[in-house]
């Protein structure tokens, strides 16, 4: 799958109409605090719990990070 291909299946407003600025001051701004790899990390793993809720004691060890870089992204 192409990047243009994962945007459409992420984010299909994106690319199915021209955005306005505020529309895409605010795309931007998700972008760029998803931009931090291991904040990617803690989403997916947060996301994937049954409720979508996670205590920062299960997101440590999975990404080797300690309770406060958790805490911090």
């Amino acid at each position: 799958m192409n990047f243009s291909q994962q945007i459409s299946a992420c984010c299909p407003s994106l690319l199915s109409r021209f955005i306005n600025a505020d529309e895409a001051a605010q795309t931007a701004s998700i972008f760029r605090v998803l931009g931090e790899p291991a904040r990617l990390q803690l989403l997916s793993l947060i996301a994937a719990q049954p409720t979508g809720e996670a205590c920062v004691c299960q997101l440590t060890e999975p990404l080797g990070l300690s309770q406060p870089t958790v805490s911090h992204h």
